[in-house]
């Protein structure tokens, strides 16, 4: 960073650039602008704030939201973001698409669960977890191509208080030149699944 940066504040807690957490999303400044604290609030998780206002969830220290690739906000009613970042259980690549939309389309559950599968190229079913604030319906599948093994782990959580829902896919790359990826399948699942269940929705 230059010098001209150092004192800025940032969201959150008016903290100098010098004093925030050395991790990838307070060291990069379009993705800080999303952090509420720089206390993490899990180990390893800080908590993002979605600019429309209308939902936050658990984000991982390592990971950096690109401000070009996919990025897309309309007021308050629709927010896309994309985040990457390298995973500490096998040094896997991981890449979450997050989009928000608060419109009354969002009833129509099967039309979202199709379109989630369509940019995944899933043929299967969801599997229904039903929270107290929230629907998430769940889908994964493994794509194999030569060493690499790639994860997709997706969703449609949607509100039962309101219109407000995000399409959530995450998806971890590991190299399994030593067979540890499909072992690790598990936990990477339940990082996916916990960063899911993170999503709490705003009340209006």
């Amino acid at each position: 960073m230059s010098e001209g940066k150092e004192e800025k504040p940032v969201s959150g807690g008016g903290t100098p650039s010098q004093e925030l957490p050395k991790t990838a999303a307070f060291q990069d400044e379009f993705t800080r602008g999303y952090m509420a604290s720089p206390k993490e609030v899990e180990p390893g998780y800080y908590l993002f704030k979605s600019k429309t206002g209308g939902y936050t969830m658990l984000f991982p220290k390592d990971g950096v939201i690109s401000a070009d690739l996919g990025h897309e906000q309309n007021g308050n009613f629709f927010e896309n973001i994309t985040y990457t970042g390298k995973g500490k259980l096998l040094n896997e690549d991981f890449n979450n698409q997050v989009i928000y939309s608060n419109k009354s389309t969002t009833k129509n559950i099967d039309a979202y669960k199709e379109l989630v599968s369509n940019k995944v190229g899933y043929k299967g079913n969801f599997d229904n977890l039903s929270m107290d604030d929230k629907e998430i319906y769940l889908g994964k599948q493994i794509d194999e191509s030569q060493n690499l093994l790639t994860f997709y782990y997706f969703s449609f959580i949607k509100s039962k208080n309101d219109n407000k829902s995000i399409q959530f896919i995450y998806t971890s790359t590991c190299n399994d030149k030593e067979n540890k990826c499909k072992k690790t399948n598990t936990e990477f699942e339940k990082n996916a699944l916990m960063l899911m269940k993170s999503v709490k929705f705003t009340k209006e």
